[in-house]
């Protein structure tokens, strides 16, 4: 019991404060029109989210060896075959 008050009736009592703050909280989102949107992450951000630089790298080098601009050559080197892809 706290201050008098029953177990039940706070229990109550706080529920409806949560119920209260969360009418609130969802008609200010309303009015203000807050929202999270954006564009839609690329494959290098997904792969910088997953795992870190290392594999955004690797996906970079894949996205231009696959548009043609990047060829492999010995010992881990990459040789240019010509002008980036637009956006890369």
């Amino acid at each position: 019991m706290l201050w008098g008050v029953s177990g039940p009736l706070f229990l109550l009592d706080y529920l409806g404060a949560v119920a209260v703050a969360l009418a609130v909280a969802l008609a200010a989102r309303e009015l203000t029109g807050r929202r999270a949107r954006g564009a839609a992450p690329d494959p290098v951000e997904l792969a910088y989210l997953t795992d870190r630089a290392l594999l955004a790298c690797q996906v970079g080098m894949a996205a231009l060896h696959r548009a043609g601009v990047v060829r492999r050559g010995e010992l881990a080197t990459l040789s240019v075959d010509g002008p980036p892809p637009p956006r890369s």
